[in-house]
């Protein structure tokens, strides 16, 4: 998808990492939550979203005439993810937060938030696909097009939990996007916990 919005603002450039805890809705050192909150009370309101399905999973900061930050953000189903550029006016401009730019990304746009070049991953997808054509009433197995979104909960017993959003294809029928959760431990191996299509 292309650019969405853009406005006027400082030029972009010199941009360093922020560090982000959306945890405490701090961002860049700022522990009150104010820059957090404004950031994202910026991005919702210019996609029109409630800002409680929206956090920020990476940042970039520039000073300049206030604060430029260059921010990845994503909706609570990790399913969209968003480029942005915001402004933090200095008082003297009036203070607050405008968007300067604004885009949508894909995962890849979003790299380093949750890493898929984890080892476990190609043996979790793989198990996936394989669970997937066997359950599936066509003689065609499933194959992997693209992988969306990769990310992994931690569980007690040494359980790793991995769930992906894939884009798959089945013979020659159109490409499908699923939601899949696989389990994986040492013990036990893989174990498919869940599995939805969901609709383009």
């Amino acid at each position: 998808m292309g650019l969405l919005q853009r406005g006027e603002g400082p030029l972009a450039g010199g941009f360093s990492d922020a560090h982000v805890d959306a945890s405490t809705n701090s961002i860049g050192g700022d522990e009150s939550g104010v820059v957090y909150r404004g950031i994202i009370d910026a991005v919702a309101s210019k996609l029109g979203h409630t800002d409680g399905a929206l956090k920020i999973l990476k940042a970039e900061s520039q000073v300049v005439a206030g604060t430029n930050w260059k921010v990845i953000v994503g909706d609570s189903r990790g399913e969209n993810f968003y480029e942005a550029q915001v402004w933090q006016k200095l008082p003297v401009y009036g203070g607050g937060f405008e968007v300067t730019s604004i885009k949508a990304v894909d995962s890849s746009g979003a790299s380093d938030v949750e890493s898929i070049q984890d080892p476990g991953v190609d043996a979790a997808v793989s198990f996936a696909l394989e669970m997937l054509s066997q359950q599936s009433n066509s003689l065609a197995p499933f194959q992997l097009k693209k992988l969306v979104r990769a990310s992994k909960t931690d569980e007690n017993g040494g359980k790793v939990v991995h769930h992906f959003i894939m884009n798959v294809g089945q013979g020659n029928m159109a490409d499908q996007r699923v939601k899949v959760d696989v389990e994986s431990s040492t013990l036990t191996g893989h174990v498919l916990r869940h599995v939805e299509f969901i609709p383009e």
